[in-house]
């Protein structure tokens, strides 16, 4: 069994990441695979913070359905 707490904090800690937090860590991996992880983790919130932005957008502008291709 895994410990939750342990992964909660994870959580929580890469979700406060900024984009340059992300780029320091893509260009300080000290592995292929942990740049891979690290480009992976920052595309993620990038794409997360323009979804979300693009759904505000969508709600303050009045917008009753949203369709997200």
């Amino acid at each position: 069994m895994c410990d939750v707490k342990k992964y909660e904090k994870i959580y929580e800690d890469i979700q406060k990441l900024q984009p340059e937090d992300t780029l320091q860590l893509v260009l300080e991996a000290e592995t292929e695979e942990q740049r891979s992880f690290y480009e992976m983790v920052g595309d993620f919130l990038l794409r997360t913070l323009v979804l979300g932005s693009f759904l505000l957008y969508k709600i303050w502008s009045g917008y009753d359905k949203i369709s997200v291709v």
